[in-house]
C-alpha cells in the first residue's frame, strides 16, 4: 500500500515543533522534521499556513507561548503514541486471543464434523444391521413356520407310528397268548420234529443243490440286504455273516453257548440290529421260548418290516395251529424281501403253500409252490411237495 503525501497538518505540526526548539521553520527543516516529502509539496503547505495565520504571512506566535504549545504538543503526542501503543498491544492481544479462539472454534468444527462423519457412518452401519436382522427374522418365520409344518408332520407319523407298534405289540401280545400253552409242545416239536425234519431235507437238496443255487443263497454286495434294511448288504449284514452262520451252526449242533458268543461278536460289529436280534430269537428257540419270543417281538420293534422275523413268527403259527395267521405272516415276510433275495423268497413261498395246504387251500398251495419253483427252479423240497401234494393228488 502506497505512503499517502504530506499534508497541510503534517507541515503545520512540523512548524510548532521547530518553534518549539527555537528553530525557524524553513522548507528544508520541516523536511528534516517530517523526515518525508517533497520541497514543492512543503513550500506550498507552508505558504498556505503562513497565509492563514493572524498577521498575515509575517505574524509570529511569541516564542515562550511557542515553546509552552510546542511541549504541550509534544506532551500530548507522546502520550497519544503511549495511548496508542496501549490500544495496539490491547489490540494484538485481542486479536491473538480472537485467533486462538477461533483456531479452537475451527478444531472443534472439525472435531464435530469428524463426529458428524462418525455419526453418519455409525447409522448407516445401523442400518445395515436393521436391514439384515429383518431379513434374518424373516428367514426365521419362514424357518419357524417350516419346523411347525415339519412338526405337525412328525406328530403324524408319530401317531402312525404309535398306531403300528400298538399293532405290532398286540401282535406280539396274541402270539405269546397263543403259544403260552404250545410252549413246551413248540419247543419240543421244533427240536425233536421239525428241526429233525429240516435237517434231513437240508442235507438231502445239499447233496443235490448245483452251483447256481449255491450261489443264490448269498446275495451279491451290492443287492439290497434280505433283512429290509434299506441298505446295500455290502454295507449290512454282510459284515456279520460269518458270526451268524457260525452261530446257527453251533445252534442246530446244540453248542447254545458258543452259539451267543458268536452272537455277540456280532453285536460288537454292527450293535444290536433287528437282524441280529432275529438270530438271537432263533438260538433261544432251542432251549428258551418265552426269550425267544420276547427277541423276535424287540426285532419287530427295531424294523416292523423284517422278512425273515415275520417269516418265523408264521412257523410257530403253523406249528400252534393258527394257519390263517401262519399264511399272512408269509406274506408279510414276502412283501418284505428284497426282490433278488431269490434263496429267501423260495423259502416264505414254499412255507406258504404248505399252510395253504394245510388250511385245504389247494389251488394257493398249488400257485405259492410254482412261485417258490420260479425263484429257484433247482429246489428239490418244492419240487418234492408239487409232485406230492398236487399231481399225485390229481392222478388219485
Amino acid at each position: 500500500m502506497s505512503r499517502a503525501g504530506v499534508t497541510i497538518l503534517d507541515v503545520e505540526q512540523a512548524i510548532f515543533k521547530l518553534q518549539g526548539r527555537g528553530k525557524n521553520p524553513s522548507v528544508d527543516a520541516i523536511r528534516e522534521a517530517l523526515g518525508t516529502g517533497s520541497k514543492s509539496t512543503i513550500a506550498q503547505h507552508l505558504r498556505d499556513w503562513k497565509a492563514q495565520q493572524p498577521g498575515g504571512p509575517q505574524g509570529k506566535l511569541p516564542q515562550d507561548l511557542l515553546g509552552l504549545v510546542s511541549g504541550l504538543w509534544e506532551r500530548l503526542s507522546l502520550k497519544a503514541e503511549q495511548r496508542i501503543q496501549e490500544i495496539e498491544e490491547t489490540s494484538s492481544q485481542r486479536e491473538l486471543a480472537l485467533k486462538q479462539t477461533l483456531a479452537e472454534l475451527q478444531q472443534n468444527h472439525l472435531r464435530l464434523q469428524k463426529q458428524l462423519h462418525q455419526s453418519e457412518e455409525a447409522e448407516a452401519t445401523l442400518t445395515v444391521v436393521k436391514e439384515t436382522l429383518e431379513i434374518n427374522l424373516r428367514t426365521q418365520q419362514q424357518e419357524h413356520v417350516r419346523l411347525i409344518e415339519r412338526d405337525l408332520v412328525t406328530q403324524q407319523q408319530l401317531e402312525s407310528q404309535k398306531t403300528e407298534n400298538a399293532r405290532l405289540h398286540q401282535l406280539a401280545n396274541n402270539i405269546q397268548a397263543n403259544l403260552e400253552h404250545y410252549q413246551q409242545a413248540v419247543q419240543q416239536l421244533q427240536t425233536e420234529q421239525h428241526l429233525a425234519i429240516e435237517k434231513q431235507h437240508a442235507r438231502e437238496d445239499t447233496d443235490e443243490l448245483d452251483r447256481e443255487c449255491l450261489k443264490k443263497m448269498i446275495p451279491d454286495s451290492y443287492d439290497p440286504c434280505p433283512c429290509a434294511s434299506e441298505k446295500k448288504y455290502k454295507f449290512c449284514c454282510k459284515k456279520v455273516f460269518s458270526e451268524i452262520m457260525e452261530a446257527m451252526i453251533a445252534a442246530e449242533e446244540g453248542d447254545y453257548t458258543s452259539a451267543l458268543k458268536w452272537i455277540d461278536k456280532a453285536k460288537s460289529v454292527v450293535g444290536e440290529t433287528a437282524e441280529v436280534i432275529c438270530r438271537e430269537s432263533i438260538v433261544y428257540s432251542y432251549f428258551d421260548g418265552k426269550k425267544s419270543n420276547d427277541l423276535l417281538a424287540q426285532c419287530l420293534s427295531i424294523n416292523p418290516n423284517h422278512p425273515r422275523a415275520h417269516y418265523l413268527i408264521g412257523l410257530m403259527l403253523k406249528q400252534s395251529g393258527d394257519i390263517e395267521g401262519a399264511v399272512t405272516a408269509y406274506q408279510a415276510a414276502i412283501r418284505h424281501y428284497p426282490p433278488t433275495d431269490v434263496f429267501h423268497l423260495n423259502e416264505a413261498y414254499n412255507n406258504l403253500g404248505s399252510a395253504f395246504y394245510t388250511g385245504g387251500n389247494i389251488e394257493e398251495a398249488k400257485s405259492a409252490w410254482e412261485k417258490a419253483l420260479l425263484y429257484l427252479p433247482s429246489d428239490k423240497t418244492t419240487r418234492r411237495n408239487l409232485a406230492e401234494f398236487i399231481h399225485n393228488r390229481k392222478i388219485g
